[in-house]
């Protein structure tokens, strides 16, 4: 029975369910149900419970075996493709680097053809350059306050327009750019009423607003609405003199009439003295 009492719970179960004995019940009582059983027939299913559990041991050892030598397998297998994995990706960048690097020496080929190229067409005006002073930069919004609104009834517009063209050696493109910026009211929508306006060059541009609202009034005329403008009643005197220049100016009133007409367009006599 020492030899009994040396299994375990779980060992005592197996070898009374091999018996057809209950298999409940605590240590002690599995121990004392053994002992009821013939000694021949116990120590034969004893015999057979060592080998089977021998061979049991053995074949988990082997089996160990083989899920360590399948883990290390496994093992190796992944260390193998994360080396490919590795070397993969070092090769995609290397190839990548390559690629940047091309592009790097075809942009700097191109920007020195473009270099030389420059070179050879400004050699032949070297001479000139140095001679000539270049044109200055204007931007047009600098400039646009310079010129007045046209809403098709200025008279001097175009004049003042020629002025700004010269003074800073405007290019046909910048001119336009100019006069399309100062276009209001019926004037800039009789320009975007067709896109063949933006065609124009500044002087064909220039003949077609003349001929559109450039409806000149005599000197006669100019000079009879100059000589009308009297001093309104409630109306500032800086006011009154803002608008008899402008009219004098239109009809060419030399400075000398132009002082004795102010005094004239003033109605009460007392303060003409």
């Amino acid at each position: 029975m020492e030899k009994v009492s040396g299994y375990k719970v779980t060992q005592l179960k197996d070898i009374l369910k091999e018996l057809n004995l209950p298999t409940t019940g605590m240590k002690v009582e599995l121990i004392a149900r053994l002992t009821t059983v013939d000694p021949e027939t116990l120590a034969e299913t004893l015999s057979i419970f060592e080998a089977g559990a021998m061979t049991v041991d053995v074949e988990d050892e082997a089996a160990a075996r083989q899920g360590d030598a399948a883990i290390t397998s496994v093992g190796h297998g992944i260390g193998e493709r994360t080396d490919r994995l590795e070397n993969r990706n070092d090769i995609d960048a290397q190839n990548l680097i390559q690629r940047e690097l091309d592009l790097l020496r075809r942009e700097n080929a191109l920007l020195q053809r473009e270099l030389r190229w420059a070179e050879r067409s400004g050699s032949g005006v070297a001479t000139n350059a140095s001679r000539t002073p270049a044109p200055p930069v204007v931007r047009i919004r600098d400039i646009s306050d310079m010129l007045a609104d046209f809403n098709g009834d200025k008279d001097t517009w175009k004049g003042q327009a020629g002025i700004l063209r010269t003074t800073y050696q405007l290019t046909e493109d910048a001119m336009k750019m100019l006069l399309s910026s100062r276009l209001k009211g019926k004037a800039q929508e009789w320009y975007h009423s067709t896109a063949t306006h933006l065609q124009l060059s500044v002087d064909e541009l220039f003949e077609r607003m003349d001929r559109i609202f450039n409806q000149r009034r005599t000197r006669l005329e100019l000079r009879r609405s100059f000589e009308k403008r009297m001093w309104q009643v409630g109306e500032s005197f800086s006011t009154y003199l803002h608008a008899k220049v402008i009219l004098a100016n239109k009809a060419s009133i030399v400075q000398e009439e132009l002082t004795d007409y102010l005094i004239n367009g003033i109605p009460d006599s007392r303060m003409r003295d």
